[in-house]
């Protein structure tokens, strides 16, 4: 039988494991949605209250020297300003509110970033951070995620034809309901624009030709004293799905 590997976990795991469970979160609730163990939880909290910011020092390593310290210390110092450097790329985030924030670190940079460091760059909690990663999606936001994709589908469905009022009219068809400015948000946020046409206009005259021009025999002249006298026709155009008007 082979021995299970024991799973290890750094400071800022435990650090916002503790923070979480003393937000008011029940210790078994924050266990199971981080997947440790209940036990191993209280013992972290139990260490937090007592030493504070000096818990979890880990193993230690051997001293070093005051050169030393101070190399390590600028190494420290110049990783994080360049990291932070490459976090300010995206420095539209700054300005955008919590749900965006979690977002952009969860999505883009979760795996390339310390989360502590970008939880403290956005000003934002690490223990919210975590909170938002696992709670479960509000009813408000499933609507919203329906509401949305129900645009979509909709704008490609027309081909980019339908604006927001069309778009409302096929919602309610489908069972869903919203306001005409509400739609015109979605499409603005999505970048989804009404393809607007110009209306078809008759034009059955066309003088830029060298071509023989007829006389004008009728002249306008409609009254006809006789049958068959004087003969008129007209030109009707017929919306085609395929070619438009012919």
């Amino acid at each position: 039988m082979s021995k299970k590997e024991r799973r290890s976990y750094d400071k800022s795991f435990k650090l916002m494991a503790v923070e979480l469970h003393r937000s008011g979160k029940a210790a078994v609730t924050v266990a199971k949605d981080l997947g440790i163990d209940v036990g191993m939880l209280r013992r972290w909290t139990r260490e937090f209250i007592v030493h504070d910011s000096r818990s979890f020092p880990g193993q230690g390593k051997q001293g070093l020297t005051p050169e030393q310290k101070e190399i390590q210390t600028l190494k420290k110092a110049l990783h994080e300003a360049e990291m932070e450097n490459r976090i300010k790329k995206g420095s539209e985030h700054f300005l955008q509110g919590r749900q965006q924030i979690f977002r952009f670190i969860k999505k883009d940079h979760q795996a390339e970033f310390d989360v502590e460091k970008m939880c403290k760059l956005f000003k934002v909690s690490r223990s919210g951070y975590y909170a938002w990663c696992t709670r479960k999606p509000s009813k408000l936001s499933m609507d919203r995620q329906m509401l949305c994709k129900g645009v979509e589908d909709i704008y490609h469905k027309s081909k980019g034809r339908y604006g927001s009022p069309k778009i409302v009219a096929e919602l309610r068809s489908m069972g869903l309901h919203a306001s005409r400015p509400r739609v015109a948000k979605i499409m603005k946020d999505k970048g989804l624009r009404s393809i607007i046409r110009g209306k078809f206009k008759v034009c059955t005259t066309d003088s830029n030709h060298k071509l023989e021009v007829s006389a004008n025999i009728l002249n306008r002249e409609f009254t006809a004293t006789a049958p068959s006298e004087k003969w008129v026709s007209d030109l009707t155009y017929i919306r085609t799905k395929k070619d438009g008007f012919t």
